[in-house]
């Protein structure tokens, strides 16, 4: 099991979003951002667009949107 599947399944133990956890964030959202920067880090960027869409995420040029992915 690779680290991003670790965190998607303990971010589905969670449930939700914590936000401000000892100085981070953490949860659904979370893991599918860092997911989808992975696909564009490696080069897939057509499964990177396709995430973004199933989810309902968006970005902008500076700042993802809030959303509400598994929610």
């Amino acid at each position: 099991m690779g680290l991003l599947e670790l965190a998607n399944r303990v971010a589905d133990e969670i449930g939700h979003d914590v936000p401000k956890a000892y100085w981070a964030s953490f949860g659904k959202t979370n893991v599918k951002h860092y997911e989808v920067a992975t696909r564009v880090e490696l080069g897939e960027l057509g499964d990177a667009a396709y995430d973004l869409a199933k989810d309902k995420l968006c970005v902008h040029r500076d700042r993802w949107c809030p959303s509400s992915v598994g929610g």
